[in-house]
């Protein structure tokens, strides 16, 4: 998986991270780049199932710990029990993107893009780890001058500074 990025986006609920990773995806898509992504559903119930009355969904129903269908070009998985973080990433690895897109997980150790609304979301989310780039809305300025700090209203350095993390030319952070 060394060839694959891994490229976490985390900010507080509603801040745009999942308008900025369906963005992305559309862009890279655009310039022949391949993205999975890996979500965390932290709304604390479980996630819905495909129709009760498909094959696999009876399978899983039935107590099955996994059931796959495939076909078609596509592949849907039903799974019991929460894999690790290193696990959804080698699963979402299984399609050979060039980047996996982590929405969510703010503790993991991943290079992170984070989004930031006002100051006082950057005072929380100033302490995590491996910061790469900071997105903020127009009315926040970031005081440490040691890391990339971009306007999620300029779509188009954005998209220029995803590309550069994809072929390894972007900044790291400090």
């Amino acid at each position: 998986m060394d060839a694959i990025k891994v490229l976490q986006v985390v900010g507080y609920k509603d801040s745009g991270k999942t308008t900025l990773i369906e963005k992305w995806i559309e862009g890279l898509s655009k310039a022949n780049y391949l993205a999975s992504v890996v979500k965390h559903h932290g709304h604390g119930s479980p996630l819905a199932l495909p129709p009760a009355n498909t094959d696999s969904t009876r399978h899983f129903h039935a107590g099955a710990l996994s059931s796959i269908a495939a076909g078609g070009g596509s592949m849907v998985l039903q799974m019991r029990g929460e894999p690790t973080f290193t696990r959804l990433l080698q699963l979402a690895s299984l399609s050979e993107p060039d980047i996996i897109f982590v929405e969510g997980y703010k503790q993991e150790d991943e290079p992170k893009v984070v989004i930031v609304r006002w100051l006082e979301e950057w005072d929380t989310l100033r302490k995590l780890d491996n910061i790469q780039l900071v997105l903020t809305y127009d009315q926040v300025e970031i005081p440490e001058r040691h890391i990339q700090v971009i306007l999620l209203n300029d779509e188009a350095s954005i998209q220029e500074w995803i590309i550069a993390y994809i072929k390894g030319e972007a900044d790291e952070a400090v």
